[in-house]
């Protein structure tokens, strides 16, 4: 038996979300899947496109986990998803979650989100560069982090692939959401903080100057500072990377 929570604005849909474990196997495009892992789906329904997240079963200590202590990863999903909308940051529009229990632990879970226009595209596509030609997207992604920041909002999986943006060619303007956002913290983002979000964005060390000066503008912090911070963050990054390969390779687990 599922729990199920919809929004408001999607309570007339409430048939075909309470029917989405029975069919998610059967429908959509798969966008993401790993073994042992999430599998992301794109499906249609209605003449509307829907994001479906479908998180695998916890391992047993984790159920236990999510289930009495800590609230589950769909839950946070969506709960975190209506507080960066009311911030004023964004997130694809939250549209309900399901929950399974089995034997008193949670089990199965999903969240369901609208899917944002092919439009949209992941940060990645400049993570190796070059700087020129991108200064203006550069700048208008280091704003963005910079509000997020100033939001009290801090997404601890702040990753090329997890920032979403499109740009309007007649005016100009950048739209920036976030995604895979059940890994968040709102506090107070501290300089030193905040420059560490930047640790995973890019391996080009040009474009890394540029957004900490962008950043610290934005910010009001002083530029040497933040990009000395943040240069750090990404070399101690590196370093934590290699070493995780290395013992992989060590005990033979591959990637």
């Amino acid at each position: 038996m599922f729990t199920v929570r919809i929004s408001d604005e999607y309570q007339e849909e409430r048939s075909w979300i309470e029917h989405i474990p029975a069919t998610f196997d059967l429908h959509g495009e798969i966008v993401q899947a790993k073994k042992n892992r999430n599998i992301l789906r794109k499906v249609a329904h209605k003449g509307r496109m829907y994001n479906i997240k479908s998180f695998h079963i916890p391992r047993f200590f984790n159920r236990i986990i999510y289930t009495f202590f800590r609230k589950s990863k769909a839950l946070r999903s969506y709960e975190h998803a209506f507080i960066l909308r009311e911030k004023g940051i964004g997130t694809p529009v939250p549209i309900a979650l399901l929950t399974e229990k089995l034997g008193g632990l949670i089990a199965r879970s999903f969240y369901v989100s609208e899917q944002l226009s092919d439009e949209y595209q992941e940060i990645r596509y400049c993570y190796r560069g070059p700087l020129a030609g991108n200064e203006e997207t550069l700048t208008a992604f280091a704003q963005f982090t910079a509000k997020v920041h100033d939001s009290g909002v801090y997404h601890t999986d702040y990753s090329p692939g997890n920032i979403l943006f499109k740009h309007n060619e007649t005016t100009g303007e950048y739209d920036f959401q976030l995604v895979d956002i059940n890994r968040m913290k709102f506090c107070e983002v501290s300089m030193e903080m905040g420059c560490k979000n930047w640790a995973r964005l890019f391996e080009c060390d040009e474009i890394y100057e540029f957004v900490a000066r962008q950043y610290a503008k934005a910010r009001g912090f002083d530029e040497k500072k933040c990009v000395a911070l943040i240069m750090k963050a990404q070399n101690d990054f590196n370093k934590k990377k290699i070493r995780k390969r290395k013992l992989k390779k060590l005990i033979g687990k591959k990637d």
